[in-house]
Order: C-alpha cells, then sequence, then structure tokens
C-alpha cells in the first residue's frame, strides 16, 4: 500500500515573510515529505490570501496528509483556506498548527490611535516578525492616518464582524493551538525595554504574549499548555519544534 505524501506549509504574520519566521527555528529537519512557505501581502483581506493558498494548494499539492504551520495572523489565513479547499473538493487530510494566533482577536487592533504606529514601529526590532523599517518607513509611521486600517489588519480586532463569522463557521477539530504568557523573568521578547513596557501596558486587562492575548490564542481548537515566550518566540519552544 502506498503512503499518503506528508506535506506542511509555513504560513507567515502580520508584515511578515515566510525566511524572517523561519529563521528562528535554527537548524532543524522537517519529518515530512515537503517543506513549504507561502508568502502573502498581510494588508490584504484574510479572505483573499486564504483564497489564494487554496487554490495554489490544490493545483500544487497531491491529495495526502497536509499541515498548515502558521504564526500570529497567518493561522486565520490558514483556518479559511482549509475551508475553501473543502469547497473545492480537495481530498487531502488537513490540519493545523497555530502559533500564538489571535483567534478571538487582540486589543492592540482595537484601539487604532494608539497602536496601530506602534506596531509598526516594532519593525525595526522584528518583535513581530516584521521586517526591520527603514527611518522612511518610520517617519511614515508616524504621518500615516493611523484610522485608515487596512482590512487584513482589522480583521484582528476583537469582535470584528470577519472573526465571528469564521469562528461561526469554522471547525475546531484537526486544529492544534498554541499560547504564551510572557515571562519577562525567563525569557526576552526581542522588542527593548520601552516597547515591551508598552505593549504590557495595552494589554494589561489578561495574560498575554505581548501582542496576542493567551485566551485568543487558545481559544480555538485543541489547547496545548500555556507558554512562557513572547509572540515571536514560539519556534525557539522545545515543544513547539517537537510539534
Amino acid at each position: 500500500v502506498t503512503s499518503l505524501p506528508s506535506i506542511s506549509i509555513y504560513v507567515h504574520g502580520t508584515r511578515s515573510h515566510g525566511l524572517e519566521g523561519l529563521k528562528y527555528f535554527g537548524p532543524f529537519q522537517p519529518t515530512c515529505e515537503g517543506f513549504y512557505r507561502y508568502e502573502h501581502d498581510t494588508f490584504l483581506p484574510v479572505s483573499s490570501n486564504a483564497e489564494e493558498l487554496a487554490q495554489l494548494v490544490n493545483r500544487k499539492v497531491k491529495p495526502g496528509c497536509l499541515t498548515f504551520l502558521a504564526h500570529s495572523r497567518g493561522g486565520l489565513v490558514a483556518r479559511f483556506a482549509r475551508k475553501r479547499l473543502e469547497k473545492l473538493g480537495y481530498r487531502g487530510h488537513i490540519t493545523i498548527i497555530t502559533l500564538g494566533t489571535p483567534h478571538q482577536g487582540t486589543p492592540l487592533i482595537n484601539n487604532v490611535e494608539q497602536n496601530v504606529a506602534l506596531l509598526f514601529r516594532l519593525g525595526r526590532l522584528s518583535g513581530l516578525g516584521l521586517p526591520a523599517l527603514t527611518r522612511l518607513d518610520y517617519i511614515l509611521s508616524c504621518l500615516t492616518n493611523i484610522n485608515l486600517v487596512p482590512e487584513g489588519i482589522s480583521f484582528m480586532a476583537e469582535g470584528s464582524h470577519g472573526l465571528k463569522t469564521l469562528n461561526s463557521l469554522d471547525d475546531e477539530s484537526g486544529i492544534e493551538c498554541w499560547g504564551a504568557k510572557f515571562d519577562p523573568s525567563g525569557y526576552q521578547s526581542g522588542y527593548g525595554l520601552f516597547f515591551e513596557q508598552a505593549l504590557s501596558e495595552i494589554l494589561s486587562a489578561s495574560d498575554n504574549d505581548l501582542v496576542v492575548p493567551t485566551a485568543s490564542a487558545l481559544g480555538f481548537g485543541t489547547a496545548n499548555p500555556v507558554l512562557g515566550c513572547g509572540h515571536s518566540g514560539y519556534f525557539g519552544e522545545p515543544r513547539v519544534r517537537a510539534a
């Protein structure tokens, strides 16, 4: 009997790219037959990213055992893509592993006047898995009309219509989620003290990984034990690497 192919696809988070996220793995050997990354524009609607991903999988990946390994916003894209693949009649078995995904949203997006420019400026520190900002990027982030939040970002606000729709239609089976409560005594966030304190204050109402509330990251699918890392530290966790 011929075994089914085992394929994994990494789906990156906000304003990031595949290599930026996967570099945190360090040297590792995937146990699957094929390991790929999906590069996409995270300012576009989550549904648009998911449609493109689903079409690529449907055309290029033979039905078998497919795993989406998704960081942050990428987990929402992966969930949408799985729903779309079901409608396309894709016959493979799909599982999703999410790392710090805002399944129930994050307060960082709700309070746009205070927080969106901060998120842009975090890029140089790569704390969100973002590409480094140039000096011009930084200046533009200060001048940007922060009320005009891209649809691909506003989707992650707590209570957003898009999240409510996705959570009401999606199936929690086959989804394994990881979340963290940042422990400053044992971990470095990678953000620097100023940004770490700013993020901690914004999310102070609940446990969080400095970007996504712990309950939100564990809020859809089978929850794994809470980690102590920051939002960009999931790949360095032995339990995550083992999974």
